[in-house]
């Protein structure tokens, strides 16, 4: 994996950790709210350690939570989560137009990246935007 491809990856990464860490700070959480940030905080130390080492078997194992937290994002009650989830699938979507491949991979591999997966994540989008619209609302 190419060095800047990397940076990108831990620049998105932190910057995910520091809306994480604030929601917890100033918003009260559901104990699925605890467990869903936990998972994600055990992910991203995953991440980060296999990312600086390139093991490739872990970050694929990784690679499909960046699609299955979101998901299940849209059962937590917490408005933050959703929209910290809403903005990476926003984010995501961005960088597979931009680089026209998803920036965790080889520029030859093209796992987490295709028609079905973007189809599913421009729908979880869409839902994730619609349970932010109702909770704003109320």
């Amino acid at each position: 994996m190419d060095d800047l491809s990397k940076k990108k990856l831990i620049i998105i990464t932190f910057l995910l950790d520091i809306f994480l860490i604030a929601n917890m700070y100033f918003n009260e959480h559901k104990i699925l709210d605890n467990l869903w940030t936990l998972s994600v905080f055990t992910c991203h130390i995953l991440f980060y350690y296999n990312l600086t080492f390139e093991n490739r078997y872990i970050l694929d194992i990784l690679h499909y939570f960046i699609f299955i937290l979101p998901t299940l994002a849209l059962f937590t009650p917490n408005i933050y989560i959703k929209i910290i989830s809403c903005f990476l699938l926003i984010l995501i979507q961005i960088l597979w137009i931009i680089e026209k491949r998803c920036i965790l991979n080889e520029k030859v591999y093209q796992f987490g990246y295709g028609n079905e997966l973007n189809n599913f994540v421009i729908i979880l989008t869409s839902l994730l935007s619609f349970n932010i619209g109702y909770l704003a609302k109320i």
